[in-house]
């Protein structure tokens, strides 16, 4: 009996259920998609270098599962405000409050079984699209993706513990309210705000440090990427003040905001202005804390997403830096001979790359040591690092390297250059360092970041001398580069077919090494990574979009019987349906917007700063791509907002307004 009368229920106040159902079936969609994306075997496999970061996807999904089950649980009990009188109705006429939670708990199942089939089905699309911005994004050929069995698994699993999470709290509710509070709980005394205008004074204090922490941050990541300076308690420092900021600012503004309208008496005295004002000003102060929490959510998931993309452009853009040729060989000559026994030679590596792809063109260079310490002495790495020797490379070999790049050669006439990947090596007075070698002393003439990686070796920097000063040091290690006839072979496969077995000589666990670097390989892994954080970032994003929403528009369907009454009172004062309808759009639209119109004009700021961390590492295209990227992410917000505020506004207006009250 109580399930049909909970089927009965819930055809009955399908729309007060709408935003509920839609959240739910929203929220399975994702977990379905990401889960999928996370256990395909295709991800897995482009992944299997690096199983921390689809272990971390693991357990980020879990703990957006735990939040979204809190959210759920608060918007529970939304739906339990705007059926209290009816429950309260319920055990007046003598049912017990054991049936009572078991009408509530059949009738959530149904919404969620439901919601489970709509969101599954809505997530077979869904994972379709997220993989194939992740076959996008990884730069390879996208084809129909395989659902997996166990992506559905934990997709039921964590759509069943935020069911059980929500059913609990409402248990509770059920359990300890009283029959008055379920009758005439919904009354409530109209409270006016205090102190407007020290609220107002606090929402332009708020404003002004989260202008100065977005200057201050954009200044010290410029600052790094010159002098490489490092993540300090002054940065952390500003982020939290741009964090407190965000929320403070919006809790004066709803704090405030309403009330200084209504000192504006031509301003009050248009149309039904008035009733209007007073309607938002009980909404705003009563839930400025609950919208300054929700403008930080929303705010923060456009920050992680614009992120997600930079991170993504950036590395795809420097890859070309790492490893400017299609592969680049290098042999260590000086601990090769005892540690890497089983490592093939050069020629036999030569013929296993042919059968991937023709070689085009090769030449080969040499780096040198003299076993000191002559430039590392005055860096900071000079202590602490005994390990570390002084690296050369001799002219010729420099420039055969960089002029197929496009870089001019480089010219030396009795001094060195210094090329390094770390710009803090420019504060080093190198004037004063005169180098010897082979009798002859050579003088400093210049220091460089712009060039790409030599080597995969590790080194802070390395020195460029004459050919001459070479002859007297010895030669560390033999690298050859080469460029191939075409990029689209196998480069995980070639990578496995080039390593081998490393024994340790000191006993230890032997592990698996490669004396080349492929660019084909590390643009897959360094793709597939990549797509991981963004498919990532826009998954908890989206979700903590759609339970900010959710929580906005439940929170003005909870109070349909209070605002029905006091339209009501607006229709017998003269307001036809049209104003009333107006009056209606204003007041929801007000307090719908107020948290999100932050969020989105994030994507500005946001999009500035991407565009100075390009144009600092000397990305010109990521430059470009930054403002399209920051746009995108601001008009699918908007989307997802309308469609949330469109469904709110009809069903508030299905209820509250009509031609006669």
């Amino acid at each position: 009996m109580f399930f049909k009368l909970a089927v009965r229920n819930v055809k009955r106040q399908f729309g007060n259920y709408l935003i509920y159902f839609m959240t739910v079936a929203l929220t399975v969609a994702l977990l379905f998609a990401i889960n999928g994306v996370i256990y395909s075997e295709k991800m897995q496999f482009y992944t299997s270098a690096d199983e921390t970061i689809r272990d971390m996807m693991v357990w980020f999904v879990a703990m957006i599962g735990v939040v979204v089950a809190f959210v759920l649980s608060y918007a529970t009990s939304f739906m339990l405000k705007l059926r209290k009188r009816e429950f309260g109705i319920y055990l007046t006429l003598g049912m017990s409050r054991r049936d009572i939670r078991s009408i509530f708990i059949y009738e959530t199942l149904f919404i969620c079984l439901a919601a489970l089939g709509i969101g599954l089905l809505c997530g077979i699309f869904l994972h379709q699209g997220l993989m194939a911005l992740a076959m996008n994004l990884m730069k390879m050929e996208f084809t129909i993706a395989p659902y997996s069995k166990k992506g559905l698994c934990a997709t039921i699993s964590i759509v069943a513990g935020i069911f059980l999470m929500a059913s609990v709290v409402s248990l509770r509710y059920l359990k300890r309210v009283s029959i008055y509070d379920l009758v005439y709980g919904e009354r409530r005394v109209e409270k006016s705000v205090k102190h407007p205008l020290l609220w107002f004074l606090c929402t332009l204090v708020a404003l002004a440090a989260l202008v100065g922490s977005l200057v201050f941050l954009n200044q010290f990541i410029c600052e790094s990427l010159q002098k490489e300076k490092n993540m300090d308690t002054a940065f952390l420092l500003a982020f939290g003040i741009f964090a407190i900021s965000v929320m403070v600012f919006h809790m004066g503004l709803a704090k405030s905001i309403m009330s200084i309208l209504l000192q504006n008496k031509r301003l009050k005295a248009r149309g039904s202005n008035t009733f209007v004002f007073r309607q938002l000003s009980d909404t705003l102060s009563s839930n400025a804390v609950m919208l300054g929490m929700l403008a930080f959510l929303m705010t923060f998931a456009v920050i992680g997403t614009n992120v997600s993309f930079l991170q993504k452009a950036s590395r795809e853009e420097s890859l070309i830096q790492v490893c400017p040729y299609d592969i680049m060989y290098c042999k260590d000559l000086i601990t090769q001979e005892y540690a890497y026994e089983n490592s093939f030679s050069m020629e036999k590596g030569e013929r296993i790359i042919e059968e991937y792809c023709p070689i085009v063109n090769q030449f080969s260079y040499a780096m040198y040591t003299t076993g000191r310490r002559d430039f590392y002495q005055y860096t900071q790495w000079g202590k602490g690092f005994d390990g570390l020797t002084d690296s050369f490379m001799a002219l010729s070999d420099f420039n055969a390297f960089i002029t197929p790049l496009g870089y001019e050669p480089l010219k030396l006439q009795d001094t060195y250059f210094i090329v390094s990947i770390q710009s803090a090596l420019r504060q080093i007075d190198w004037e004063q360092m005169v180098f010897c070698e082979g009798a002859k002393e050579y003088h400093f003439q210049g220091i460089s970041e712009a060039y790409p990686r030599f080597h995969q070796l590790g080194y802070y920097f390395f020195v460029v001398v004459p050919d001459a000063a070479v002859d007297t040091m010895q030669q560390s290690h033999a690298m050859t580069a080469y460029s191939l006839a075409d990029k689209k072979f196998n480069g995980y496969a070639l990578m496995e077919a080039l390593s081998y077995i490393a024994e340790n000589p000191f006993g230890g666990n032997s592990r698996k090494c490669c004396d080349y670097s492929i660019q084909e390989f590390d643009r897959i892994t360094e793709n597939s990574t990549s797509a991981f954080f963004v498919v990532g970032a826009l998954f908890i994003a989206a979700v903590f979009l759609l339970m900010a929403l959710a929580i906005l528009a439940l929170k003005i369907l909870s109070n349909l019987a209070e605002d029905k009454c006091r339209y009501k009172v607006l229709y017998h004062l003269g307001a036809g349906e049209q104003e009333q309808s107006s009056a209606l759009f204003w007041q929801t639209f007000s307090f719908f917007i107020l948290p999100f119109v932050f969020a989105a004009l994030m994507s500005v700021p946001i999009g500035l700063i991407g565009v100075e961390i390009a144009l600092g590492m000397h990305l010109e295209t990521m430059a470009k791509q930054v403002p399209v990227i920051a746009g995108v992410i601001a008009v699918g917000m908007t989307a997802l907002y309308i469609m949330y505020y469109v469904a709110t506004y009809l069903l508030a207006k299905r209820v509250i307004i009509s031609a006669e009250q």
